[in-house]
């Protein structure tokens, strides 16, 4: 059974935000990166230990490559076996940023 998806308030703001701001000069390509940040996403649902695990950023975080996004998430329960119920999409965002920084 696929994991059910959460989203928290600052990873939607996230999405939106890189849509607006590529939106601005290329709605087209605004378009296919909501797209496919959306599809990467999706995918977690039935493989939600995709990502590799950055503990580095957060206990039990895992993260999601996405040239050049990184989709920070946690997995429920948040052990490294058994099934998955939930996968929590924490932020999106550049991974040319320092994510020191941002955590």
């Amino acid at each position: 059974m696929p994991a059910s998806l959460i989203w928290t308030p600052q990873s939607e703001e996230d999405l939106l935000d890189i849509y607006v701001t590529i939106g601005i000069d290329n709605p087209t390509a605004a378009d296919r990166i909501y797209d496919r940040l959306r599809d990467a996403i999706r995918l977690l649902r039935d493989n939600p230990r995709l990502g590799a695990a950055r503990p580095e950023v957060g206990k039990f975080a895992r993260i999601l490559v996405h040239p050049p996004y990184l989709i920070l998430y946690r997995v429920r329960p948040d052990d490294e076996a058994g099934p998955v119920s939930e996968v929590e999409i924490i932020r999106i965002v550049d991974g040319r940023r320092d994510l020191a920084a941002l955590f």
